[in-house]
């Protein structure tokens, strides 16, 4: 396919040949007309290593300065990077390529790009190939993309195919690579919802770039099939390229692996810290490690397979398959972690949180993924000192910030509670299925639910004798599972032949009444041509309000959006033609309003308290109230609710304009930021953005709600209460305005209400209330102390027992609570050969059953059958269960059948 769109006036003026690789049968460009392989693995081993083809070794800072000059030489804009996590889009959650920072707007051209052409070096994160990190020598998860783009179009030309290729054929000339060794290979390219030919450029077995030519993109109703989607022709011609900056770099190196270009400061620091030695100006383990790479480049990449084992050990002098097997185990550990922590410090220094879901989930993924290779390895590694580290090295992209360190801290804390909680739950789990094999589906939920990787719980399984298969790939499924988001259910467009309505709400905002004539009518809905009622929307209710007809008023319930029209739900008669006079629930519109724009200002102080990683995860404002949800690592502590509460007050009394416009989707990005979709990503190319300004800007978003013009409208704002809805997403519930004072009143009647009941003043309470408490928690102590008593009398009423087949039984209905009963039930069962079941005299019939430690008898299993009789349940561990039921008359009846299960048993 595209077999015409490789035929380039480059290849043919400069004396190409189109070969056809011998090994993977894929066509390639090259100048030597010998050459039979496409120059790609594992058609061939990489011939580099040892052997670099550049002139000279560049580190990384230097290698990206050069291309990003090479091209704004070549009038090409340079773009700052944009954040690894896609913010700017809807459709995934990391940046996997630099043109994802033009996906889907620019490239559609719906939108302009920042400029036309431009370079970038994009940080990247891609964890599909994360089971494949450490085993090879050239997978990473976090990697940077350098990148120059062109978007033609009709009106536009800007550069095609075959200046782009000239473009990487300088650069490379320039590096010092003899043209014969470079080779364009011919593959077609689908990535992000587009398509289009590209040549993948291969060195001595590495692709170095690839150069796409983006000239279609996905259309159900497309012509052209790729990999089952269908594709039409794009509106633009982009030149969509992507050169490996660690690719390139290694390239010039010429290093055993891409880790020791990248990561070589990192790694000495690591290894250092386990005591190890990693000396590659040692001949011989430089080889070894040369060698593999090799082989694993051409292979495959298990190290642990015989026949790449046994040919390395061919390879090599003075090694043995034990040492090869051990060397390579630790290195990989090692490459591994030295990748995982520079990715976490990019994700998280970038603003993702870490939680079970979304983006989150991803940095979880990799954060335990990278403790679970630092515990079995014995030194002094932590990997708070890990991501300093890798701060220091790479703080030319990194962004550090104590918020960083401190999310580290609680993930590792988390992990650690995790791994405890998370084996005695699989322990628990595997009971009873020995001979059984688990499946990949159950493995996984260990994983999602009890944060259990299926290595450890192969450790477990093989006390229970339950079969375990390990997938190779395992993280790579965890990630390709959770990589996107839940494509959402896509629903037929409801297609609305409706009259066309006026919009009043955003060009005359203070308007609360309005002469409209009546355009469309249907059972219990009415159009109007115009309208000032605000349809539900962006988490704000709708307004509410009246259509005066005459002398008829008839009520506004709810107002919604159906394409450009304002739909009305009314319970009245009104038909088409009739004038009426519109009047908002203007009260009911201002505590709407002042809610949404404290939205945005509760939001900014979080911002300032939190960190810059708070992101909205979602938001409701109603009349009384509003609530934001965030992304937050941790409960939010009381100093600081009281400080985003100070902060937000303060932005009230300075008085800021709150400013609305209407700005190109490029121009707002570029004078906002991507915090401009705190609320979701609009697909317009205008966008209205409000924004919060004085000398500096407080808070920006795209936001089609009503809003206050000053802040000072907004009155004072009051944090209501806290609470984590999910992990890593935490609310705030608050209130604006009237509905402040309403709350306050409420609770200064609490208050006086509290006063009375204990006959004190207010400035008294405090000390009255914990006088109060302190009294009421030492007669619960001494409560305690006589249940105590109460119980060894108990005990001791009991004994002696009934004995049968050596067991003494103790079965008696009590007149005690649930936790006398267990103290008795412990007491009595301090002695070998006892079993005791009882039941609690009242109006409920509680149980408790228990057994002496040298009887192997599972008691949760007898309460459970026995709980039956007075139509309840319960559980509890082998040794002591407890439960009960509604059905007080048969207790008799369930100590009855406790005692035969017991028996039963013991026979």
């Amino acid at each position: 396919m595209f077999e015409e769109e490789y035929k380039l006036e480059f290849f043919k003026e400069n004396g190409f040949f189109r070969n056809k690789c011998i090994g993977c049968g894929e066509y390639f460009w090259t100048l030597d007309q010998e050459l039979d392989l496409c120059q790609d693995t594992p058609c061939v081993e990489f011939g580099f290593i040892g052997d670099p083809p550049f002139n000279k070794k560049i580190s990384v800072p230097e290698m990206r300065e050069y291309f990003l000059n090479f091209f704004e030489q070549r009038e090409h804009t340079r773009v700052e990077r944009y954040p690894v996590i896609a913010r700017w889009r809807d459709d995934v959650f990391l940046v996997h390529a630099s043109i994802y920072d033009f996906q889907p707007h620019a490239t559609s051209g719906r939108v302009k790009p920042p400029a036309n052409p431009l370079v970038v070096s994009q940080p990247c994160i891609r964890l599909p190939d994360i089971d494949e990190v450490g085993k090879t020598g050239k997978h990473t998860t976090s990697f940077e993309m350098m990148g120059h783009h062109a978007f033609n179009s009709a009106e536009e030309y800007v550069y095609w195919k075959n200046e782009t290729v000239d473009y990487c054929h300088q650069m490379l000339v320039e590096m010092g690579v003899d043209e014969k060794e470079i080779v364009y290979k011919e593959h077609p390219w689908i990535g992000g919802g587009n398509a289009g030919p590209s040549v993948e450029v291969n060195i001595r077995g590495l692709e170095v770039a690839t150069l796409v030519f983006m000239n279609m993109e996905k259309n159900e109703e497309g012509e052209v099939e790729l990999d089952g989607d269908s594709y039409s022709p794009l509106k633009l011609n982009v030149v969509d390229t992507g050169y490996g900056l660690e690719r390139w770099v290694w390239m010039s190196d010429g290093a055993p692996t891409i880790y020791d270009s990248i990561y070589g400061e990192v790694i000495d620091f690591i290894c250092k810290k386990l005591g190890v030695k990693h000396d590659l100006d040692d001949p011989s383990y430089r080889n070894l490690i040369e060698e593999y790479t090799r082989l694993s480049s051409k292979r495959g990449t298990d190290f642990t397979d015989k026949v790449l084992v046994d040919e390395l050990i061919s390879r090599l002098e003075g090694y043995e398959e034990g040492d090869v097997v051990e060397t390579l185990e630790r290195l990989r550990s090692i490459y591994t972690i030295a990748d995982h922590s520079k990715t976490i410090a990019l994700m998280l220094s970038d603003g993702v949180v870490p939680s079970n879901v979304e983006e989150g989930y991803l940095a979880r993924m990799v954060i335990r993924r990278t403790l679970r290779q630092m515990d079995p390895l014995e030194g002094s590694l932590d990997l708070v000192e890990l991501i300093s580290k890798q701060f220091q090295v790479f703080g030319d992209i990194l962004r550090e910030s104590d918020v960083v360190y401190d999310m580290i801290h609680s993930e590792v804390e988390r992990y650690r509670e995790t791994m405890d909680r998370g084996k005695r739950l699989v322990k628990r789990d595997l009971r009873g299925m020995e001979g059984d094999e688990l499946s990949l589906d159950k493995l996984i939920d260990y994983y999602d639910t009890h944060g259990i990787h299926p290595t450890i719980v192969k450790e477990l399984a093989e006390d229970q004798d339950v079969i375990v298969d390990v997938p190779d790939n395992f993280n790579t499924l965890l990630a390709e599972m959770h990589g996107e988001p839940e494509a959402e259910t896509v629903e037929e467009k409801e297609e609305y032949d409706l009259p066309e309505t006026e919009i009043l709400y955003y060009k005359e905002p203070a308007v609360q009444k309005f002469e409209a004539e009546v355009v469309h009518v249907e059972e219990g809905k009415v159009i109007l041509n115009k309208s000032a009622f605000y349809p539900e929307g962006g988490g704000q209710l709708s307004d509410e309000g009246w259509l005066k007809h005459g002398d008829e008023i008839i009520e506004v319930d709810y107002v919604e959006k159906k394409g450009n029209s304002i739909v009305h739900h009314f319970d009245g008669e009104l038909k088409v033609g009739d004038m009426v006079t519109g009047e908002i629930n203007w009260d009911r519109r201002m505590a709407l309003t002042r809610n949404h724009t404290a939205t945005h200002l509760i939001i900014s102080a979080a911002r300032k308290v939190l960190g810059d990683h708070i992101w909205q995860k979602g938001a409701h404002k109603s009349v009384e109230s509003a609530r934001l949800d965030i992304s937050h690592y941790k409960r939010i502590s009381y100093q600081e609710l009281k400080e985003i509460e100070r902060l937000a007050n303060k932005m009230v009394l300075d008085a800021i304009p709150v400013t609305k416009e209407n700005l190109s989707r490029d121009e707002a990005e570029k004078r906002f930021g991507f915090e401009l979709y705190q609320g979701g990503v609009p697909t317009s190319e205008i966008i209205r953005v409000v924004h919060i300004s004085d000398v500096r800007d407080y808070d920006a978003q795209a936001c089609g709600g009503t809003h206050v013009e000053n802040t000072s409208h907004i009155g004072a704002i009051k944090i209501l209460n806290s609470q984590r809805i999910q992990d890593g997403v935490e609310r705030l519930v608050y209130s604006a305005g009237m509905s402040t004072v309403e709350h306050m009143q409420n609770m200064d009647e609490l208050l006086r209400e509290t006063t009375e009941v204990f006959s004190v003043d207010r400035e008294e309470l405090p000390v009255t209330a914990k006088r109060f408490f302190n009294e009421w928690k030492e007669r619960g102590k001494e409560l305690d102390k006589l249940k105590f008593y109460r119980s060894m009398a108990v005990a001791e009423e009991l004994l002696p027992g009934e004995s049968v087949e050596g067991v003494e039984f103790v079965v008696d209905e009590v007149d005690l609570d649930n936790k006398e009963m267990l103290s008795v039930a412990e007491r009595l069962t301090s002695e070998d050969h006892r079993v005791v079941l009882l039941a609690s005299k009242g109006e409920n019939a509680q149980l408790v059953f228990s057994r002496s430690d040298n009887l192997d008898i599972n008691m949760a299993e007898v309460l459970r059958i026995a709980a039956r009789e007075v139509k309840g349940g319960g559980g509890g561990s082998p040794k002591t269960a407890q439960g009960g039921g509604k059905d007080a008359k048969g207790r008799e009846r369930a100590l009855d059948v406790a005692r035969k299960e017991v028996l039963k048993k013991i026979k």
